[in-house]
């Protein structure tokens, strides 16, 4: 990493939140002295340039809870900007989230077709609940705007199963009577209704096959 970037150029640590604790070992070693040794030899070199890091987590938090190093975060802490989540850059602002996908739209599928993705997309969120939280942030509204892509099809249906199943679990946990453990069950039972097989039901949703079964059984 540190090794194909010019001396003074920009290296920008994705995640940074995720490195394990040998791996932030290294990197602190790196932003204090400077210096770097790529794999499997003994000399590197010295980078002198600019260190930027994101991450979807509360460092201080994480730091509090031993998960992250202090004298890392602070090493990289030097200007801190917030982006805040989708959730809350859509609260009050109509305007923000056709903004986005037309933005979306024009990367994924560039400037000619750009603007009929985004229409299509559009047409699709019509039928999404006003109150949908969006808890994967642009990633996961980018990966929809790409779903629509790829099926050519405006049923929302072509969304995740979160999406789809999204008005019950809103309706029923603004009323207070769906704990999150239900929540949870809820989700891999609509996911496995779709798929209907263990192994696929655990790939979509992220969780191991067992886990998937339990719910299911429960």
């Amino acid at each position: 990493m540190f090794a194909a970037c010019p001396p003074w150029g920009a290296v920008f640590l994705d995640e940074v939140g995720e490195l394990d604790p040998t791996l932030q070992t290294k990197l602190l070693r790196v932003l204090e002295t400077r210096d770097f040794a790529p794999l499997g030899q003994h000399h590197g070199g010295r980078f002198r340039g600019r260190v930027v890091a994101a991450t979807n987590r509360e460092l201080p938090r994480e730091v509090e809870s031993g998960r992250f190093r202090g004298d890392v975060y602070y090493r990289l802490a030097g200007v801190v900007v917030r982006t805040p989540p989708l959730k809350e850059r859509l609260d009050g602002d109509t305007e923000e989230l056709p903004l986005l996908i037309r933005y979306l739209s024009s990367q994924i599928a560039g400037a000619d077709e750009g603007a009929r993705l985004a229409d299509a997309v559009l047409a699709a969120l019509a039928e999404v609940p006003e109150g949908y939280r969006w808890p994967g942030n642009v990633r996961e509204l980018s990966q929809q705007v790409r779903a629509v892509l790829v099926h050519g099809a405006l049923d929302p249906a072509v969304f995740a199963p979160a999406i789809a199943a999204a008005p019950m679990w809103l309706d029923r946990a603004g009323e207070g009577s769906l704990t999150v453990d239900e929540l949870i069950t809820s989700y891999v039972r609509h996911v496995y209704e779709r798929i209907r097989t263990f192994d696929g039901t655990a790939r979509q949703i992220g969780l191991d096959r067992r886990t998937v079964k339990a719910r299911l059984d429960g």
